[in-house]
C-alpha cells in the first residue's frame, strides 16, 4: 500500500513569496489555473502580508511633509484591507454601497480581459503653491482598469498597500462595470428604525425627547392582542408611556399626532449617512 506523503512546497514559497500559489492537487487542473484565479489567492496572500509589515512602514509615512487632509472620520491601522473606506458606484455613477479595500482590489483585478467587473476611478487634485492639495474640486475623474491602475504613482496622501515586489495605491471609488440598478435597503424593525421614522418625537405630545427621554410604545398593548409591527409602534415619552401602561391611547386620555406606517424603503446612496473617505464627498448628496 503507498503511503502518502506530504506535498513539500518550493523553497520560494517557504520564504513567504505572497504571489506564488501553490494549488492542492485536486486544483491542478490546467482549466483552473487561469490568472483570475491565482489573482484570488494573491489577495489573500497580500492581506497577510500587508497586515504583518504595514505597521513597520507607516511610521515612515508620518514623516511626509503634512496636507490639509480630512482623514479625521477614519484611522489608520495594520487592518487597512479590510477598512470598508471604498465607495461602490453603478454604471451610471450612482452610488450602490462600499467595500473593504480587499474587495476591492478583487474586483478590479477579475473578469475577462474586455470585460472587468470593475474599475479604479482615478481622482486627479490640483496642487496648490503651498504645496498642499485642493480637494474640493478634482481636475478629472478618470475610470481605468486594472492594468493601468497598478501602474498610478502614489500620492503623498494616498494609501498604499505593498508587497516586496509591488506599491499600489489603494482605491476609494470604484465603478461597477456589470451592474447598472440601484438597490435599495427594505426597512427593519427595530428601535432605532421607529427613532428615526419619528425623529425622536414623542407621538402623543409632539415634543422632542431623543434617545434618552422617550421608548417604544405600542399602541395597542401586547397583553391586548397588540403585535411588533411598524403600524403599531411608536417613539413615546417616558412618562407618557408609563402613564398609559397597558391601556390604549384614549383610554388614557391620549391622541397619536399621526398614524404610523412603515418607512419607505431607500436607495442605498441615502443610507450612506457618513463619508469614510474625503473622495466619497463628489458622490454622496447630504
Amino acid at each position: 500500500m503507498q503511503r502518502f506523503r506530504k506535498p513539500q512546497r518550493p523553497a520560494q514559497a517557504r520564504r513567504g513569496d505572497p504571489f506564488l500559489f501553490v494549488a492542492p492537487p485536486a486544483l491542478r487542473a490546467p482549466a483552473l489555473l487561469t490568472p483570475h484565479f491565482v489573482w484570488g489567492y494573491a489577495i489573500s496572500a497580500l492581506a497577510r502580508s500587508v497586515a504583518k509589515n504595514l505597521h513597520r512602514r507607516w511610521p515612515e509615512a508620518a514623516q511626509r511633509k503634512p496636507v490639509h487632509f480630512p482623514t479625521d472620520s477614519f484611522s489608520m491601522n495594520t487592518n487597512l484591507l479590510d477598512k470598508p473606506i471604498v465607495l461602490s458606484l453603478n454604471r451610471a455613477w450612482q452610488v450602490i454601497g462600499h467595500r473593504t479595500v480587499k474587495q476591492a482590489l478583487v474586483a478590479l483585478n477579475g473578469g475577462g480581459d474586455g470585460l472587468p467587473p470593475a474599475l479604479g476611478l482615478d481622482i486627479a487634485y490640483p496642487k496648490l503653491e503651498d504645496g498642499s492639495w485642493n480637494f474640493d474640486r478634482p481636475l478629472f475623474l478618470n475610470p481605468i482598469p486594472w492594468d493601468e491602475w497598478a501602474q498610478l504613482p502614489v500620492r503623498d496622501f494616498d494609501f498604499v498597500v505593498t508587497t516586496p515586489k509591488l506599491r499600489i495605491r489603494v482605491p476609494t471609488v470604484i465603478i461597477s462595470t456589470q451592474f447598472n440598478k440601484m438597490p435599495v435597503r427594505v426597512p427593519r424593525l427595530s428601535r432605532q428604525t421607529i427613532f428615526e421614522r419619528d425623529a425622536g418625537i414623542c407621538q402623543y405630545t409632539g415634543e422632542y425627547v431623543g434617545r434618552s427621554g422617550g421608548n417604544l410604545d405600542h399602541v395597542v398593548p401586547r397583553d391586548r392582542g397588540g403585535r411588533d409591527t411598524f403600524e403599531n409602534l411608536v417613539w413615546a415619552k417616558k412618562e407618557i408611556n408609563s402613564l398609559k401602561a397597558n391601556r390604549l391611547p384614549h383610554e388614557a386620555g391620549l391622541r397619536l399626532l399621526r398614524r404610523p406606517k412603515t418607512p419607505a424603503s431607500l436607495p442605498m446612496a441615502a443610507t450612506i449617512r457618513e463619508a469614510k473617505h474625503p473622495d466619497w464627498r463628489h458622490f454622496l448628496t447630504h
